[in-house]
């Protein structure tokens, strides 16, 4: 289609991370009235696109933010600082061609290395690159979710 906003699925997308390149403002009216967990909300598409599990830990990570706090909890300064950590960890996934876990590939084939740069996401037990802390691990809206407990509050 010429037009892919004429795609349900499209229409509904949320804000880009990278082209919207949205600030508090743009995102605190999203957020009114939502109760749910940092992590979970990042991980909604109609609310921002292209932030899947791995993405929104590291992101939470980047903002030293707790992925299981509520969202109404975050100050102006924190939604901010996650933001650009949402922004930041997607740019540098796209550099490195994604993460391939188990079966990813781009359309040429090729194997992305971003996995060799995650600071929490599938490291439980491992020490923090930041802080040397162990990174643990729980479930979110029946996700995986990594975070270390003194980097992230």
């Amino acid at each position: 289609t010429t037009d892919p906003e004429t795609i349900d699925k499209v229409a509904k997308l949320g804000l880009d991370p990278i082209h919207d390149d949205p600030g508090t403002d743009d995102v605190k009216p999203l957020l009114e009235n939502r109760t749910a967990p940092v992590k979970t909300l990042l991980m909604n598409q109609e609310l921002f696109a292209g932030m899947g599990n791995i993405y929104a830990s590291e992101a939470c990570h980047g903002s030293g933010i707790d992925p299981t706090r509520s969202v109404t909890t975050l100050s102006d300064q924190e939604l901010g600082s996650l933001l650009g950590a949402m922004k930041e960890v997607l740019e540098k996934a796209i550099g490195l061609g994604g993460s391939s876990i188990i079966d990813f590939t781009s359309v040429d084939g090729e194997n992305g290395s971003y996995q060799d740069h995650f600071f929490v996401y599938g490291r439980e037990g491992e020490d923090c690159r930041s802080c040397g802390s162990t990174i643990q691990k729980t479930e979110l809206a029946g996700r995986s979710t990594y975070w270390c407990p003194d980097c992230q509050k």
